[in-house]
């Protein structure tokens, strides 16, 4: 388990955070592509879809006393020209001190340098043609406090105090910092993906204590589906509406929220995502 991580260890609540997985599983796929299926590496592997779900809550307690975290990982080729798969396929298991704990899939995409680019250049002139068709509302541009999202260090903070989006729905601006310890740095063509997911975990939770009344520094994260539907544009506004569910229990009686989430740039969908906040007793 992470130990003085700067992000993945700066939870203010009793959990630990699902999302090393998937970074773990991010870092892990194109190497996997290129060393063992003979995807060529100049071909650059994309993830579109991630699904994690935590299956045993009592193992990611942080006083749980679990030391040791294993990932196993089964990986299925998929549409193969030439002997070579354009995608594969991941399915994973957490185990925390051999107790499995965790479950989830993802879903890789090899890019060729050419269809790469046009890729970039569509996601950007889709984005940039909406830039003046709608004029849509300034969101606050304050930072969250950091115990609303989950967090100690306000250098972790990426989203902003939220806004009421009317019909049960909150909204937030999505900040990308210049320089982070561990957020990778914005390149030209994109806003990293784990920024874009650790935007979704703090909005579930400020939607979840706003709305549902979950309070953040008790709650955690349960499961997490995302779909990656094109880049999200680093010098463009982002920003993540949320809309929280009924309130819930699971099969133990431990309060749930369910929260649908959607990252758009003026109007266009980046991210959609669903993911469920569950409350420690």
């Amino acid at each position: 388990m992470p130990n003085g991580h700067r992000l993945f260890d700066d939870s203010n609540g009793p959990f630990h955070d699902i999302q090393q997985i998937a970074q773990a599983v991010s870092e892990t796929g194109a190497f996997v592509g290129h060393r063992y299926f003979g995807v060529p590496t100049d071909r650059a592997g994309v993830f579109y879809r991630f699904d994690l779900r935590i299956t045993d809550p009592a193992r990611w307690r942080r006083d749980s006393g679990g030391r040791r975290l294993a990932i196993r990982l089964s990986v299925l080729p998929a549409r193969i020209i030439g002997n070579v798969p354009r995608t594969l396929d991941f399915r994973c298991e957490v185990l925390i001190d051999d107790t499995p704990c965790c479950a989830g899939s993802a879903s890789l995409v090899f890019l060729a340098p050419v269809l790469h680019g046009n890729y970039i250049r569509l996601s950007r002139g889709a984005a940039l043609a909406l830039v003046h068709r709608q004029e849509l509302p300034r969101l606050p541009e304050a930072p969250a406090e950091p115990a609303a999202v989950g967090r100690r260090d306000p250098h972790n903070v990426v989203v902003g105090e939220p806004a009421d989006a009317g019909a049960g729905r909150l909204a937030v601006q999505v900040r990308v910092p210049e320089r982070h310890a561990v957020f990778p740095v914005a390149t030209e063509s994109h806003t990293p993906g784990l920024l874009l997911l650790e935007a979704l975990r703090q909005t579930s939770l400020l939607a979840a204590s706003r709305i549902r009344g979950l309070p953040a520094e008790r709650s955690t994260l349960s499961s997490i589906q995302a779909h990656f539907r094109g880049y999200a544009e680093p010098d463009m506004p982002l920003r993540c509406t949320a809309v929280p569910g009924e309130l819930g229990e699971d099969a133990a009686g431990r309060p749930f929220v369910p929260v649908t989430l959607t990252l758009s740039q003026q109007g266009r969908a980046v991210t959609e995502a669903a993911t469920a906040v569950l409350q420690d007793f």
